[in-house]
């Protein structure tokens, strides 16, 4: 039975994105992009020990798809390259020190 709210099907997501600010539903969105960057950091970090394990780079692509997908920006307002590239940074300074 639809409810009286007079919303459609078609509404945009923008329109459910802001339903979700205040309620646990955004705090499950920002665990999950913060749970992604971790393993992303970890990834790396990984990946500067053993950086042809076809494994990594798999998981590395998924991850940065993830980053640059429509998933991404319903759940954050983040702009998934710059994220990316700013997890990045502590690798590469790393990636010198053995």
């Amino acid at each position: 039975m639809p409810s009286n709210t007079g919303r459609t099907i078609q509404d945009p997501i923008i329109t459910k994105r802001a339903d979700m600010e205040n309620s646990g539903w955004r705090k499950l969105a920002d665990a999950i992009v913060m749970q992604t960057a971790n393993d992303y950091r970890k990834l790396l970090c990984k990946m500067a020990k053993r950086p042809y394990n076809l494994d990594l780079k798999h998981d590395k692509t998924s991850i940065e798809w993830f980053f640059c997908s429509d998933w991404f920006s319903i759940l954050c307002d983040l702009d998934g390259t710059e994220c990316i590239r700013k997890l990045q940074k502590p690798t590469r300074r790393m990636e010198g020190v053995q």
